[in-house]
């Protein structure tokens, strides 16, 4: 038994209680050490506290990210967007040209 259960242990005993009640009782009774004060309650509150405002605060860079990624993609899809317009002109003007080619070339080794 430890200190405290012990002296649980005899009060209970000289209230009048029987030794197996005593006994009983006095093991049920949490050692001091193993109880949290008010103190303790409002750090761990306070941590918990803190925690929450650090999720908070990742979350709100997390939407910030994916703004940035949302941002881009719609740049990119311009980009690309942009990209096929250039290589449909590319297009037209090698196919259109290509028959002027042909032309100039018989002309010239004929």
């Amino acid at each position: 038994m430890s200190t405290m259960t012990a002296e649980v242990y005899e009060a209970l005993i000289e209230a009048g209680a029987s030794e197996e009640k005593a006994k009983a009782a006095a093991r049920v009774v949490p050692a001091g050490e193993n109880l949290a004060t008010k103190t303790d309650i409002q750090g761990t509150k306070d941590q918990i506290q803190g925690m929450k405002d650090q999720i908070r605060e990742a979350k709100d860079q997390i939407q910030g990210m994916k703004d940035q990624i949302r941002d881009m993609r719609d740049e990119l899809k311009d980009e690309i967007q942009e990209l096929r317009t250039e290589l449909k002109v590319l297009k037209f003007a090698v196919f259109s040209l290509y028959p002027f080619i042909l032309v100039m070339t018989y002309r010239l080794f004929s």
